[in-house]
């Protein structure tokens, strides 16, 4: 695989950006969350953890309504996969339940909040970093993907949207210089050029998310639009870690709690290991690509206090 390297004027431009900040959801009562993304926010991980959206559904008494899925990516005709995608399958049985009234929400359209995570998967290994993406497609079309979610919801009703940017992909187990084989690519790899290349992607799709959503912001009168700094969370997570884990293990931020390492190519884990009872909140990553339980618990809590309508350094309201 050849390096590539993304046009710098992309982060240039963005970075230039100077949103006109708004105040956020004005201290309206919140009564449901309706949640889109991979499998950094589905409800039902398969491996145990309980994941953020069920936590602040808890911490806040309000209403659930996850339609996540994991491996997903933004839109399957950017990234083709064999998983769901954003565009094509959650965003439309949404719209589908909430016509029909399996989803019942307030009839104020400010007591609903819609928040979308996604990106992990677009940027990532079968996806742009591998070159498999639809051809022609980049990080702008992936980008431009998520505005046309918020337009689409807006069209529908919603009024109150939360953007959650991108992680440090190029700092968690699977990215890392020394990345092994895993459960979620087993083929060889140039470790160090996966590692550059993904920082560029997450940076520069961080980057043109929030210039395009500074310039969607006016096009929705009466939203409120919020872009919640992922990135920056995780980085001050894995930078100070005895500020944010609490398990009763020395502090690791370069492992994981669940790892599996495979021979390239090979069909079966040459082994795996399980951290147990409470040194697994020492953790940031639960496996190679996904987060703790704990880091579950402290997005989850960083989500509530923006959700109540406090204030919050992690969150910037564009209108």
């Amino acid at each position: 695989m050849h390096q590539r390297k993304l046009a710098p004027f992309i982060l240039s431009i963005a970075l230039a950006a100077s949103p006109c900040l708004g105040t956020g959801l004005f201290g309206n009562k919140i009564a449901a969350m309706v949640t889109f993304g991979d499998s950094y926010s589905v409800q039902n991980v398969g491996d145990g953890r309980v994941q953020w959206p069920d936590y602040v559904a808890g911490y806040l008494k309000i209403a659930l309504y996850d339609y996540a899925r994991s491996g997903a990516t933004c839109s399957d005709l950017l990234t083709p996969r064999e998983y769901p995608g954003v565009t094509e399958d959650e965003l439309p049985l949404f719209l589908q339940q909430k016509k029909n009234g399996t989803v019942v929400l307030d009839r104020d359209p400010l007591k609903t909040i819609y928040t979308l995570w996604v990106g992990t998967n677009d940027v990532g290994a079968g996806c742009l970093l591998t070159g498999d993406q639809k051809p022609g497609a980049t990080i702008v079309d992936t980008t431009k993907c998520t505005i046309e979610w918020a337009k689409t919801l807006y069209k529908n009703g919603a009024r109150n949207f939360l953007f959650q940017n991108m992680v440090p992909l190029q700092r968690i187990p699977m990215y890392a210089r020394d990345a092994y084989p895993t459960r979620y690519w087993k083929a060889a790899k140039n470790a160090t050029e996966w590692n550059t290349f993904i920082l560029e992607l997450v940076n520069s799709g961080n980057a043109l998310s929030r210039y395009m959503l500074t310039d969607l912001a006016p096009q929705l009168p009466g939203a409120h639009v919020g872009l919640f700094d992922s990135y920056g969370l995780f980085t001050d997570i894995l930078d100070h870690p005895k500020l944010y884990l609490n398990g009763t293990a020395p502090y690791n931020t370069t492992g994981s709690v669940n790892p599996c390492v495979y021979a390239v190519d090979g069909h079966d884990p040459l082994y795996c290991t399980l951290v147990n009872g409470t040194d697994a909140d020492s953790y940031v990553w639960h496996n190679e690509l996904h987060a703790s339980h704990q880091t579950n618990r402290v997005v989850a809590k960083e989500i509530a206090s923006v959700i109540r309508g406090e204030k919050n350094k992690w969150v910037t309201w564009l209108s």
